[in-house]
């Protein structure tokens, strides 16, 4: 792997921006680029017969989709192509196409070369094709020529070596050399811990002593015999970084400072300091008598400063602790922040926001709450700290995507459409090693494209071969299994769709464009697609769910509303897996006016949903209103039951959204609270209407759709 300064360098050489950096990183991942250049690079492991996931794999992939597009109703024999490269990138993936021709040729040569002579020619053409230096700094390369020459001739040039042997060569010959340093100047003096340990200066300031970082826990060399067999007296790099804070520490005359990162700054959870710095604070606490603090004008050893350079506890002065910053723009931004706070409309009668707050570590929070204590997880804290009610939002347009997307997860949606929050995710870095076993998602996915590709009318043998094609399915024998247990699946589902559903799947699947107007100027407009003749149906090879239903539901009320004057009525049908076969639920059709209705009313419950958190997840809201629709209301408490148990069982509580709201798994009692206007609606029956805001809700969007549902 290059390093920062060399990446740089050749990203100057072949003009590549930040956009297209990000462009290639799509591209790689699309191509499922993952080891090898190219078959005889891993002849080495038995596996030149295995093209699939090299850099010539994913590059054929990439030329060749730069000349057409990737169908699924279409066969490729060779190569399949990326969809993603657009006529604009013709020039960049000339660009990629030949860094890696460059770099492969370097490859080749440094594979067969031997001597001195060999190496010194094979780093000065990979220099000269592969970076470009700016004329400013031109000095360097001359300096690098000059230290490739003096190694060839102190060498003869047919000294032999191998690739271990040359990077410790050059390692030494290109390190960094002591030079004279205009130490004691009186200004800032920037430096690691080694040259300076013992020199007394004013104030002195240690960065970034965080645990894991200091001491160094280096792994020995594989060649230090000493590491084998470590006896007392050799040389500890822990033990030293421990004296040369101690030797830190003695050299401050008058400020000692010490930042270490105390809290993650995603989820604000609490990160301990380096062991060292943790007994030092513990010895400060101890010796100033500052454990506890019992006196308010005792200045504790360590401040949590917050996240943001413009919080207020930055710039509220008083004793014993002044303003702490020197950003000129601090000030202004947290006054016009304070005032944006204060000028909150007051929640308006029974619009109470049921919302654990408790102080956010980022702003300064010196403990957890107590709840966020006993509950532990990822998130420390127990939620946001919001308004009742947020101000409501001009009227804008509805998108069909938006209103299923809402829908789908109406918190996640309340945090990025309406407050720009997005929830916390784990980072999961490109894999850079051949499939071997696909996880639940990688599977699911294949057998998403076999079912859609099936439907399609697509050839089995010519499905496997695209699967392939693509490299995401694990290698020779490993990858024919995993099509032995999706494919019979998706066939199962591909079969039933056409058992169950002759009449619709009998035609080809097209889109709809629907623009409906709402009043006062609003629209709901958008496309619904994977409609055939006059049904909206969709098909997964996932179990069907509540969020499935609700797709199917919105498309429908959007066919009726949108195109009443079509020939016959709208029906919607959603098809998925069902052990090893499948399942179908159907939606008859309606009245148009009904439609609007129900429409209707799902907009204004989004745009409620964005003012305030809704009460309601699909998976848990469905089995509860399912209960309440089959008993005429009468048995709310099963009903209730059913949907703790979906909420605790199948993770609906174990939302990113939800928990950055509410805490780390919460209860449902987070939504049994009274009803707020805004939720209550005329179209549930307030004789038998449940008395919480989440059983409200649920009827409110799930009794419409049950009573039209139709399961075979």
């Amino acid at each position: 792997m290059l390093d920062v300064a060399a990446a740089e360098l050749v990203r100057r050489r072949f003009g590549l921006t930040a956009d297209d950096l990000e462009r290639i990183a799509t591209w790689v991942d699309q191509a499922a680029i993952r080891w090898g250049l190219d078959g005889e690079h891993r002849a080495h492991f038995a596996l030149a017969d295995e093209l699939a996931n090299t850099w010539r794999f994913g590059l054929d992939r990439l030329l060749v989709g730069v000349t057409r597009a990737a169908q699924d109703d279409r066969s490729y024999a060779w190569s399949l192509p990326i969809d993603d490269v657009d006529s604009g990138s013709i020039d960049l993936v000339g660009t990629v196409v030949e860094l890696v021709d460059r770099l492969a040729a370097f490859r080749e040569a440094i594979e067969v070369a031997s001597t001195v002579s060999d190496w010194v020619s094979a780093l000065g053409a990979a220099l000269r094709t592969l970076t470009e230096i700016p004329l400013t700094d031109a000095w360097q390369r001359a300096e690098l020529d000059r230290e490739l020459a003096t190694v060839l001739d102190r060498s003869g040039g047919d000294l032999r070596l191998s690739h271990s042997d040359l990077r410790s060569l050059m390692a030494h010959r290109l390190g960094g050399r002591p030079t004279r340093a205009n130490f004691r100047t009186g200004s800032l003096t920037v430096c690691t811990m080694v040259p300076m340990r013992s020199v007394p200066h004013r104030v002195i300031a240690l960065l970034g002593l965080d645990d894991g970082v200091f001491p160094r826990s280096g792994n020995p060399d594989g060649d230090d015999v000493l590491a084998r067999r470590p006896m007392t007296g050799e040389r500890d790099a822990r033990s030293e970084d421990r004296q040369l804070l101690l030797d830190a520490i003695l050299a401050a005359q008058e400020t000692l400072i010490i930042t270490y990162t105390g809290f993650d700054p995603r989820t604000g959870a609490s990160r301990p300091p380096a062991v060292p710095l943790g007994e030092l604070i513990d010895a400060a606490r101890g010796t100033a008598a500052l454990e506890p603090p019992t006196d308010g004008h005792l200045i504790p050893p360590t401040r949590r400063h917050p996240l943001q350079s413009f919080d207020v506890a930055n710039l509220r002065g008083g004793e014993p602790t002044p303003p702490f910053s020197f950003d000129p723009h601090a000030l202004p931004a947290a006054r016009v922040l304070r005032a944006t706070l204060s000028a909150q409309p007051a929640p308006k009668a029974g619009a109470a926001l049921s919302v654990e707050a408790a102080p956010d570590a980022r702003a300064g929070a010196a403990e957890p709450a107590p709840a966020a204590r006993e509950r532990g997880g990822r998130f420390p804290r127990a939620g946001l700290a919001l308004p009742a009610l947020l101000p409501e939002r001009d009227g804008r347009d509805v998108s069909i995507e938006d209103l299923q997307s809402f829908y789908a997860n109406p918190t996640r949606a309340f945090l990025r459409d309406r407050l720009d929050v997005s929830s916390p995710l784990e980072y999961a870095p490109r894999p850079d090693g051949i499939p071997i076993a696909l996880d639940g998602l990688a599977t699911w996915q294949i057998g998403e494209r076999l079912l859609r590709q099936r439907l399609a009318g697509a050839p089995i043998a010519a499905i496997e071969r695209a699967e392939r094609q693509r490299g995401e399915l694990p290698p020779a024998a490993l990858g024919s299994l995993v099509l032995r247990e999706v494919g019979p699946r998706a066939e199962a589902i591909a079969t039933s769709a056409q058992r169950l559903l002759p009449e619709v799947f009998a035609g080809p699947a097209r889109s709809v464009d629907i623009d409906v107007p709402l009043g006062g100027g609003r629209r709901l407009t958008g496309t619904v697609d994977r409609v055939r003749g006059q049904a909206f149906a969709s098909t997964t090879y996932s179990s069907l769910s509540g969020r499935h239903r609700l797709e199917a539901w919105i498309a429908l009320l959007a066919l009726t509303v949108g195109t009443p004057t079509r020939a016959g009525p709208w029906t919607a049908h959603a098809l998925g897996r069902y052990g090893r076969s499948a399942t179908a639920m159907s939606l008859g059709s309606i009245d148009v006016a009904a439609a609007r209705t129900f429409l209707t009313d799902l907009i204004e419950l989004r745009d409620l949903g964005l003012r305030l958190p809704l009460a309601f997840a699909p998976k848990s809201s469905y089995e509860y209103a399912k209960v309440m629709v089959a008993t005429r209301g009468r048995r709310e408490g099963l009903a209730l039951a059913q949907a703790r148990k979906t909420w605790e069982h199948h993770h609906d509580n174990g939302d990113p959204s939800v928990a950055l709201l509410y805490g780390p798994t919460p209860r449902l009692d987070i939504w049994l609270g009274p009803p707020s206007p805004g939720e209550v609606c005329d179209l549930v029956d307030t004789d038998q209407a449940p008395p919480s805001r989440f059983g409200h809700t649920a009827l409110r969007v799930w009794r419409p759709v049950l009573m039209a549902e139709s399961v075979r």
